[in-house]
């Protein structure tokens, strides 16, 4: 079933130029206001709460927001609230490889900086998870389309990491990506190795992939 307030349409799609549009896109992100994340954010957790993928998902990884993304902990806390079963993972860039591990992360636990500046979860003494074994994964955009092709900084870290979910027919992880409605691109061709995301949430709705 639909959500009354996801968007589903079709279009033929067009190629981008994607390090022009990349750079557009991060340059408006870093002039808005906290406030403005704040609201948005909060928004975002408003229409998640109505997401059943997600409500129902036990294992969920979602990420910390750098260069004013959408900040995914409006969502997560709203969801640690609704259920005490949930258990939350980060992602950790993995040393010589485009790959991300996700290890589990007590919400207020340590963090630490990796070479990039980035915040990870204490990774010693602790043990990834399966990345196949987690039901929902909360992903930064820097620009999507209507059907739900993501558009990322150009690293590949999460391309490669999910390039399973092109080969399986598994449902599992859930990618649901974040993002500002103002981050939305017209329909592009995706790359062969790029990995669709299930869903977007904006402030203002939700895009689900159909196709």
């Amino acid at each position: 079933m639909t959500n009354k307030n996801e968007k589903t349409s079709e279009t033929q799609p067009t190629r981008i130029y994607k390090p022009e549009i990349r750079k557009k896109i991060r340059n408006k992100r870093r002039q808005l206001k906290t406030e403005s994340i704040k609201a948005a954010s909060e928004q975002v957790a408003a229409q998640m709460i109505s997401l059943t993928a997600f409500i129902q998902s036990r294992k969920i990884a979602f990420y910390l927001p750098e260069e004013n993304e959408l900040d995914p902990l409006p969502t997560i806390h709203c969801i640690a609230k609704q259920a005490q079963d949930k258990m939350f993972y980060l992602p950790t860039i993995t040393a010589n490889s485009k790959l991300l591990s996700f290890y589990p992360y007590p919400l207020g636990g340590p963090l630490t900086k990796n070479r990039y500046g980035i915040l990870e979860p204490n990774t010693e003494n602790n043990t990834p998870i399966d990345s196949t074994l987690l039901d929902t994964i909360l992903v930064p955009v820097v620009g999507f389309d209507k059907h739900c092709n993501r558009l990322g900084r150009g690293a590949g870290y999460y391309d490669q990491t999910f390039q399973f979910k092109l080969l399986m027919t598994k449902k599992t992880p859930c990618l649901i990506g974040l993002g500002y409605e103002f981050q939305k691109i017209p329909p592009m061709i995706p790359a062969k190795w790029d990995v669709p995301l299930d869903y977007i949430v904006t402030e203002e709705t939700i895009y689900r992939r159909t196709r």
